[in-house]
């Protein structure tokens, strides 16, 4: 038993630090974002601060009926706010039919696609927000952002989770049921050189492959914590 202990103890330990390690990744992408482009409260670097609406087309969703199956039978990934969990979007829950969107008020946008939940519970404490990887369409729970010319989506996206507390506090008033299309068309984003969001989303790519790599780490942690688990029990 006490073997058996001292081995579920290193799997944990392995998996507590693949986890640690999520963490830092995360937050070496928001100081290498303050280093460049300085404290997104003050903006000390006087950066020009425009609407958001000005620099992005953002497009509503919405949910095709649930009284026809065949509407979410088929291979086109349908987007809801529990699908918006980390910084990507590579696949969905649920997926629909080329019929259902024909039949509904959802769309399909483009990969590179910025997907934020304006209607959740969750927007009491948080801003969920993905890029999505693939084409995607989705809920009314759910906004699309797509940049225009001057905009780099991977630094939007930042921004916004940096500087979350202006929409949450939208979200949070009084007579209001989450975020509206005016309190994104006029969040006022800061807008540092084109080329210099560019250099930012080079090195946040970096980031995000180095956690790709620790997340198939975690993957192995954490089934063999599991199979460890199994063990113990079985015995």
């Amino acid at each position: 038993q006490r073997a058996i202990a001292e081995r579920l103890d290193r799997a944990d330990a392995l998996r507590q630090k693949d986890r640690q390690l999520l963490r830092e990744y995360d937050a070496l992408a928001q100081s290498v974002f303050v280093e460049m482009f300085g404290d997104p409260v003050r903006n000390e670097k006087g950066w020009a601060v425009k609407p958001l609406g000005m620099y992005v087309t953002i497009i509503g969703g919405g949910t095709p009926s649930r009284d026809v199956n065949e509407y979410f039978i088929g291979n086109i990934c349908w987007a809801t706010s529990k699908d918006i969990k980390n910084n990507y979007l590579n696949d969905t829950e649920e997926h629909v039919s080329e019929a259902a969107i024909q039949n509904s008020s959802t769309k399909l946008v483009p990969p590179g696609t910025l997907l934020l939940v304006v209607k959740s519970k969750i927007l009491m404490h948080t801003l969920p927000v993905a890029i999505s990887k693939v084409p995607v369409c989705f809920s009314q729970d759910i906004k699309g952002v797509i940049p225009n010319d001057g905009l780099n989506i991977e630094f939007l996206s930042v921004q916004l989770k940096m500087r979350k507390y202006i929409l949450l506090g939208k979200a949070r008033g009084v007579n209001t049921e989450g975020l509206t299309l005016e309190h994104l068309r006029s969040f006022p984003v800061h807008l540092p050189p084109f080329s210099l969001q560019n250099r930012f989303a080079e090195i946040l790519t970096n980031i995000e492959q180095q956690k790709a790599l620790v997340r198939k780490q975690q993957a192995e942690s954490e089934a063999l914590f599991g199979r460890l688990l199994q063990e113990a029990f079985a015995n």
